[in-house]
């Protein structure tokens, strides 16, 4: 198992760089996304009756493309956590899934957003802008044979979820963009 702190960054060339952070808590590993070296979002238990991701293992590799990716793998109450993470220019594209034993849970990722930041969800994206600038938008992706991810805000807290009507174990997708 890594548990060293692995850091994610992006190719981006433009000021607004996006960054994915893994840091080991306990027992697991907690996300966080950087966006010009601040914390923008940081990933948090979800809240009930949702089951959240539960990632022990994170490993780092590089794309033919010359940016990174990153998988992760977990276990935690009768869930089989996956996900990838990938940096490209300007973005960090986010796919995970979930293979339940038994009853099927709700699931979802959520992210407590930076005390400093503002949100703005219109139009099924939220933008997330710091006062004195750089901005992020987040955006469902598709994911062929799931329906597109659900964005929600409650409060300071982002949640990203499966889209609802899917058959079988969960997959859902989305990205962060810096703007």
């Amino acid at each position: 198992m890594t548990q060293e702190s692995t850091t994610l960054q992006s190719i981006a060339t433009q000021e607004d760089r996006l960054r994915a952070q893994f840091r080991f808590d306990a027992d697991r590993f907690a996300q966080s996304v950087l966006l010009s070296d601040r914390e923008l979002l940081v990933s948090c238990e979800p809240s009930e009756p949702l089951a959240g991701p539960v990632f022990q293992e994170v490993y780092r590799q590089a794309t033919p493309a010359g940016g990174q990716i990153a998988f992760l793998t977990g276990m935690a109450d009768n869930h089989y956590w996956s996900a990838s993470i990938e940096a490209a220019a300007d973005r960090l594209s986010f796919d995970f899934a979930c293979r339940t034993k038994g009853r099927r849970a709700h699931v979802a990722a959520e992210y407590r957003l930076a005390d400093d930041a503002e949100a703005d969800l219109a139009s099924g994206e939220l933008r997330l802008t710091f006062p004195d600038g750089p901005s992020a938008l987040i955006r469902p992706t598709p994911v062929e044979g799931h329906p597109t991810c659900q964005l929600m805000l409650a409060g300071r807290v982002v949640v990203l979820a499966p889209g609802e009507g899917f058959e079988g174990d969960p997959r859902w997708a989305f990205e962060v963009v810096a703007s």
